[in-house]
């Protein structure tokens, strides 16, 4: 097994991380996540020889317990799945839709329900298999991550610690939930345990929905039960971006995000512009691929405006030995949702009226062959509005420009905030970009860092009996890729 880390132990296995490796008869797979917990529970799905969707699935929910920062059962986003056997692309939506008409609304829980219905169509473990990682975890702990612990310096006033129960960490002390503690949930382990005895639709329309809404109401929020119990993802056929006889297909936590990253990688496919590869130019060109598309739906917030949150959504994906590859971005809308859970189900509820230069946002793509059904490469982007370019921008070092994956994830970006008119730039970019971006006319900003990538590219495509793999991680932020087989 080969595992890339973000974070402390980057330094140990960064230098051997990124080295491509052989696909053999011993491989199970490949998995990307925010939360690292989640990621090796993933690994072991895959191992046990679950299906690409079975390990999202338990990546999710471990991830809902684990970095409640940024996931949680209240998340909106959407998935896309390839299937080789199958022969199908799909997509599946579950944006972010509110709980009642009027005032006083949430976003309704439809992430479980969403895993429920990938699964049944993809899935080969038992789904209540799925869950009991993330239901261990809530009941007899895990340790706080070095991702929740500065989450929660930086969000912590979100949340409400005065009063058991209203906070995901129960009536846990802010002081004592720092890196290395171990923290429970067990009210949102309760919940887990009913899902896995009475299933997942049990949220939906059975004890644990009324246990939501009444939880809901309780702190002020109102609940349709019958739109909660008639709520339900949506699959499509994946219509991406066709280049170099694959498609492209983005998954992103709302329809716009989605339309906008699509945008940005199309003018990097097909703009003329892109000839010398400078990082001045790429900036340009995603800033007016951005603008364009946003300008389109109305929305100029889509970019944001440099001031939006860096966690509140993340990205999952994996990728198995048969070529079946999936990838999903989740959003709770803000850190930590609204800051509160719904009474007694644990389960941390997700504000549906945010604007979208302040709301949280995520991505998942996935790079398939339709003509011989082979995948080629998965990937996520989380951290903020400046995800969309952090996507963009990798996939024209790495895949266009031929950079190795750790060169092009660590290379300094740049994003366009176009509700402020910002050309946000990190600190590692260089004089000559920074002079030529001001030559085209932006104004610009320094912001520490602009999203974090995580990815795998099968360079042959998958399946196959023998290929060449290789898998990126991003310092930017914590999160771990794995992929797992037989030296």
């Amino acid at each position: 097994m080969r595992t890339l880390l973000a974070g402390s132990l980057a330094f140990v296995i960064s230098g051997c991380a990124a080295e491509p490796f052989e696909v053999n008869e011993g491989f199970f797979g490949g998995v990307g996540a925010d939360a690292p917990l989640a990621a090796l529970a993933a690994r072991d799905v895959l191992v046990s020889g679950g299906t690409a969707v079975d390990a999202v699935v338990s990546a999710y929910f471990v991830s809902a317990v684990t970095l409640p920062s940024s996931f949680g059962l209240s998340a909106g986003g959407s998935c896309v799945v390839f299937d080789p056997a199958e022969k199908k692309f799909e997509r599946l939506s579950f944006h972010p839709s509110p709980s009642s008409d009027g005032g006083a609304a949430i976003a309704l829980p439809l992430a479980p329900r969403a895993m429920f219905a990938l699964h049944a169509r993809y899935g080969r473990t038992r789904i209540a298999q799925l869950t009991t990682e993330a239901e261990k975890l809530a009941r007899f702990g895990f340790r706080v991550s070095r991702q929740v612990s500065e989450d929660i310096q930086t969000y912590g006033d979100r949340l409400d610690w005065g009063d058991r129960g209203t906070n995901p960490f129960g009536d846990r002390s802010r002081a004592k939930l720092r890196q290395g503690e171990t923290a429970t949930r067990l009210e949102l382990a309760v919940t887990l345990g009913r899902m896995r005895a009475a299933g997942i639709g049990d949220l939906y329309e059975g004890r644990l929905a009324r246990s939501f809404v009444d939880g809901a109401t309780a702190a002020g929020y109102r609940v349709d039960a019958d739109r909660l119990r008639r709520i339900l993802p949506v699959w499509s056929t994946v219509e991406g971006t066709e280049y170099d006889n694959h498609v492209w297909a983005v998954a992103g936590t709302h329809s716009g995000e989605e339309a906008t990253a699509k945008a940005m990688l199309k003018a990097a496919f097909f703009s003329r512009s892109r000839l010398s590869g400078a990082d001045s130019e790429d900036a340009h060109l995603l800033a007016e691929a951005g603008r364009k598309s946003s300008a389109a739906t109305t929305n100029v917030g889509v970019l944001g405006d440099g001031r939006g949150p860096s966690v509140g959504a993340g990205g999952i994906f994996a990728v198995d030995r048969r070529g079946q590859a999936a990838s999903c971005s989740f959003t709770l809308g803000a850190p930590f949702g609204v800051g509160r859970v719904a009474g007694e189900t644990g389960i941390t509820m997700a504000p549906v009226d945010v604007a979208p230069e302040r709301s949280a946002t995520a991505f998942g793509l996935l790079v398939g062959n339709r003509n011989v059904w082979q995948v080629h490469l998965a990937m996520t982007a989380s951290g903020g509005r400046g995800s969309s370019s952090a996507l963009a921008e990798v996939v024209m070092k790495h895949y266009l420009d031929g950079k190795p994956m750790d060169e092009a994830i660590a290379a300094p970006r740049a994003h366009f905030a176009a509700k402020a008119g910002l050309m946000l730039i990190e600190p590692g970019m260089g004089e000559k970009a920074r002079s030529g971006i001001a030559r085209l006319g932006y104004r610009t900003a320094e912001v520490a860092k602009i999203g974090a990538v995580r990815m795998m590219r099968c360079f042959g495509g998958l399946p196959k009996g023998e290929g060449v793999c290789g898998i990126g991680n991003d310092r930017r932020a914590s999160g771990l890729v794995i992929f797992e087989g037989e030296n």
